[in-house]
């Protein structure tokens, strides 16, 4: 019999419904002491857009996403799930399917992917297309950033 004793993985509960984002936003913005009016300004998007956000009545798309991250100071992931990160510093971490935050917006389903690693200069997410036509986009939405993408089922 062996004498080696298996640590048991380490399990972490994180929030993963898309309501979660508006709890996240509101938290981070109170530590910050915004009001919402300032909130407004600094995002570019409107106070009644971003109480509603806030109160999971509004699914924010992801630009809008992007835009409160900036004004905030801090990654977009932390508007997915706040002080829920480990301290990861390698380079190698792993999100197993259907285990990463997920936000929801009208156009899209994005699980956040590998965000236990700190200090990375990109996110991974796995995106679900929502729509089943361009027409049903509207319209089409710009940010920062590049993007890369593997389709995984589906078409072009």
């Amino acid at each position: 019999m062996s004498d080696i004793v298996t640590p048991p993985p380490r399990v972490r509960e994180r929030p993963r419904k898309a309501g979660s984002i508006g709890t996240n936003l509101k938290a981070l913005r109170s530590d910050r002491g915004l009001t919402i009016a300032q909130m407004a300004e600094a995002s570019g998007s409107s106070a009644a857009s971003i109480s509603r956000i806030e109160n999971g009545r509004l699914s924010p798309t992801y630009d809008v996403i992007v835009k409160l991250a900036a004004a905030l100071e801090v990654d977009v992931s932390e508007l997915f799930y706040h002080n829920e990160r480990s301290a990861l510093s390698g380079w190698r971490t792993l999100t197993r399917a259907g285990q990463g935050p997920v936000v929801e917006t009208p156009n899209y389903r994005f699980e956040l992917l590998c965000n236990d690693m700190v200090a990375k200069d990109f996110l991974v997410f796995s995106t679900t297309v929502l729509n089943t036509s361009i027409e049903e986009f509207g319209e089409l939405q710009r940010h920062a950033g590049h993007e890369q993408i593997v389709l995984q089922q589906g078409e072009v």
